[in-house]
Formats: C-alpha cells, structure tokens, sequence
C-alpha cells in the first residue's frame, strides 16, 4: 500500500519516488489511496498537534486529490516502472491473483481503474459475467 496519501504529509515528490521505487523493487503491486477520516483518527490528530486537510464530511472516502493522484502517475511513467499501481485493494489483489475484480469495479472502469492497470488484468474483468 502506499496510503494514507495526504496534501502536505507526503505528496513530495522526493517521497513519491521513493515509494514507487522501492514497490518496483518489492510489490507485484501498489494500491494508492487517501486518508479515511474518521472521528476517531481527527481526535488523535488534534490531540497530536497535527494538520489536518479539510474533509467534506466524517467518513470521507479514501480519494486522493487529482493532482497527487496525477503526479504518481507522472513520476510512475519517468522511471518506466513496471509494478502496476490501483485504486483499490480489491484490483490489486484480483491483480495479483489473476481473477476479475471480486468487487466488480471494473463496471465503472472510468472511476475506478488507472492507465497503470495491465492488460491482461483489464481482460480478466472485461470478459467476466457475473
């Protein structure tokens, strides 16, 4: 995983190659997401002193703004990396396991699924029938 992926916690470029690199070096794949906020995790975060992004509501999805989002997917494409990067546990795992997405995201493939996703993975779920 490469998560929680948040503006101004992690986003760095410096950061975002080194993740990458290293997944290239030891994943069969990544899943990137953001940070699910809870009541639970603000209370730590205020306890701590921490900066806290503004989130829409008290269990935010784990959406990664669109610019981080496309700059992994820039510093990914410059260094030809080959591990694939997702969205979501269950592509990668699906990835991993070469089966269709068990969740079936791949019915909302412009949501869901990233330039990164393999071929052969995106045949897997285009030829399942549920």
């Amino acid at each position: 995983y490469f998560r929680p992926i948040v503006e101004g916690w992690n986003d760095q470029e410096s950061k975002i190659k080194k993740v990458l690199q290293t997944g290239e070096k030891f994943a069969s794949a990544i899943a990137i997401g953001g940070l699910r906020m809870s009541t639970e995790i603000q209370k730590v975060l205020e306890e701590k002193d921490v900066f806290i992004p503004n989130y829409n509501d008290a269990y935010s999805p784990k959406n990664i703004p669109s610019k981080i989002e496309s700059k992994i997917l820039r510093i990914h494409k410059e260094f030809s990396l080959t591990v694939p990067l997702f969205k979501h546990t269950s592509c990668a795992v699906s990835y991993i396991f070469n089966i269709p997405n068990y969740n079936e995201l791949y019915k909302k493939s412009k949501l869901n699924c990233l330039d990164t996703c393999p071929d052969q993975q995106q045949n897997n779920c285009l030829t399942h029938t549920s």
